[in-house]
């Protein structure tokens, strides 16, 4: 057997089992969209669900609420408030007087999030990949995992509160709630990969 056979060879082992890492046409894989939503939903799924709206009608704040997937976010707290007896005033300043939409709300809400992000961690037991400069052409190396564990972790706290428009009293107050998902990745002796989510399906 010639010694370019026995590279081959080695070459193909080093590659067996290997998982496609981080490849998307989007600004954030599948995955990523949802460890971030599904950890917000978790979250929201933790506030109080006796919340009393008697019909009372509000005005959702979002100027300052700039997180990551926000539009999902403010979505799932309207159907929160919306599915315990509130009402929402939308309010579209390019087609009316904002100031005066918003004074025929009974309760101004603000939402706060604290954490609303993902996490990577990858732990390595074997050779990395290393990048080669051979002049004009750039090259690497392959990785050599004997394990890697390659872990993402949508992180979520928020909490939310609303006052009474005219007076400034706080009429109710939810606390910070938190929430967490994962998805991790693993790889043993380059041969066997396996994963590992809290997410609901497809992942």
């Amino acid at each position: 057997m010639s010694r370019y056979t026995i590279i081959a060879l080695l070459l193909s082992l080093m590659t067996m089992g290997c998982m496609t890492g981080r490849v998307s046409t989007t600004e954030r894989t599948a995955v990523e969209q949802a460890l971030l939503s599904q950890s917000a939903e978790r979250t929201i799924d933790d506030f109080p669900q006796e919340l009393e709206g008697n019909g009372r009608s509000f005005y959702l704040i979002t100027d300052e609420f700039d997180r990551p997937d926000e539009a999902f976010i403010l979505s799932e707290l309207r159907h929160y408030l919306l599915s315990n007896g509130f009402h929402e005033v939308r309010c579209f300043s390019e087609k009316e007087n904002l100031d005066e939409c918003i004074k025929s709300a009974d309760i101004i809400v603000e939402p706060r999030a604290a954490t609303a992000a993902i996490d990577d961690s990858e732990l390595l037991i074997g050779i990395p990949e290393w990048e080669l400069n051979l002049g004009l052409v750039g090259t690497s190396t392959p990785e050599f995992a004997l394990y890697k564990k390659t872990t993402q972790r949508g992180r979520n706290r928020m909490a939310i509160h609303g006052t009474d428009r005219e007076t400034g009293e706080l009429i109710f107050d939810i606390p910070f709630a938190h929430s967490e998902t994962y998805y991790i990745r693993q790889k043993l002796f380059f041969i066997f990969a396996w994963r590992m989510t809290n997410l609901e399906g497809p992942f």
